[in-house]
């Protein structure tokens, strides 16, 4: 139940974007692979703290749990993307730099940045930065979870090769 007393509808996130190869780009293969996500892998100083934000903040469900101490946990998002959550060897205070090396965001497609963002701000969640331009067209607004990584917001114009409805 939302402020209020009205019931509002979870915060829905349509698809995650991580690299898209347009297929005149692919080379003539005679690869018969097929590829789609299965997990993210995400470590963190704590698990299921981290794990229970995103139940919370992104409207997540916990669909598996270990035994370990500190557990490793598995959340699936609204969409399908489940983050394997577990546990880090070494913290670095470098997780909020976008420009090193190595995967360094989760890009989640919305229909709406502007009502994705109402419902996180209602949430406590800070956007530091206003929208700006998306490579491949758009609009996109960062944020971080409770230990830092970045995320953001990706809202694509119809007829993008990113949205949603493409071909």
């Amino acid at each position: 139940m939302s402020r209020g007393g009205q019931n509002k509808a979870p915060l829905q996130i349509e698809h995650v974007s991580l690299i898209h190869i347009p297929h005149s780009l692919m080379v003539n293969s005679m690869s018969r692979l097929s590829y789609s996500i299965e997990h993210i892998g995400l470590s963190a100083s704590d698990t299921e703290a981290l794990a229970q934000w995103y139940v919370e903040t992104l409207g997540g469900e916990i669909c598996f749990q270990n035994d370990d101490t500190p557990p490793a946990v598995f959340v699936e998002l609204p969409g399908g993307l489940i983050l394997e959550i577990y546990p880090c060897a070494v913290s670095d205070s470098m997780v909020q730099n976008n420009s090193l090396q190595g995967f360094r965001h989760l890009a989640l497609q919305v229909d709406s940045i502007a009502d994705a963002k109402a419902e996180l701000e209602a949430k406590g969640i800070e956007f530091p930065d206003d929208t700006r331009h998306a490579g491949g067209g758009g609009t996109v607004l960062f944020f971080k979870d409770l230990e830092g990584n970045l995320i953001h917001f990706v809202e694509r114009p119809d007829g993008s090769q990113f949205a949603l409805d493409r071909p």
